[in-house]
């Protein structure tokens, strides 16, 4: 008896492109083009480039509230042009404007969940809890979690997944040199070089995502075909 193989979630091509092409190249029958590969090597190469020129690491935390504030409102009333210029656009920009909105609050997340942990380490659940910060944690979740839907389920997410993949690091990479005490290289040379590696991951991203083995996540499921012999 024949068999259908379902094709493999969208969450597990955003979370390890390596690792999710191959099933959906066997189940599409879609060879590993030169964009794949490209992909691949701007994505290693952009992010090798930017570590080894920017030298990142930690240090002591922005005590200024302004700062934090600044940089934080900066980001999330980007994230809110963008929604709502989303709404008023075509079809086809809509998406990927709503998933640079999602990034770009999960990147703000992720940085507030550094703080809530920093916040638990140093005075434990009481000072976690009496804090604005696992608040922002939550929300933030929630409103992100309503943008990616709403952007996965009104277009395929070739074209609105590259957007999501690459705002979530650029926003979180601002808040931890911004707020969070990282520390990066800032001469001429390692400027130059953290911005083309930058430049190289979001074009690789972009090439990754836009793969026709990527699952469409919007309208009918397409019928895998069958891989099994009779």
């Amino acid at each position: 008896m024949r068999r259908d193989r379902s094709s493999r979630p969208a969450h597990c091509a955003a979370r390890d492109e390596s690792r999710a092409r191959p099933a959906p190249r066997r189940q599409t029958r879609q060879p590993l083009a030169s964009q794949v590969w490209t992909g691949l090597w701007l994505l290693a190469g952009g992010v090798t480039a930017f570590i080894v020129a920017g030298e990142p690491r930690g240090g002591s935390a922005v005590a200024d509230p302004f700062r934090h504030w600044l940089i934080i409102g900066a980001t999330v009333g980007l994230a809110l042009v963008l929604t709502t210029y989303a709404k008023r656009s075509r079809l086809s920009s809509g998406p990927v404007l709503l998933a640079l909105a999602a990034g770009l609050l999960y990147g703000v997340q992720d940085a507030l969940t550094r703080v809530s942990g920093q916040r638990f380490t140093e005075g434990g659940l009481g000072e976690l809890m009496t804090g604005w910060q696992p608040y922002g944690v939550a929300a933030l979740g929630v409103t992100g979690l309503i943008l990616v839907q709403s952007a996965f389920e009104t277009a395929p997410l070739r074209m609105s997944l590259p957007a999501l993949t690459a705002a979530q690091p650029l926003a979180g990479i601002l808040c931890g040199v911004g707020f969070l005490g990282d520390r990066l290289r800032t001469d001429t040379g390692a400027l130059a070089w953290e911005a083309v590696g930058l430049a190289g991951i979001v074009v690789g991203i972009v090439l990754l995502g836009m793969h026709p083995c990527m699952p469409t996540g919007a309208g009918k499921p397409e019928r895998v075909r069958d891989l099994q012999p009779n």
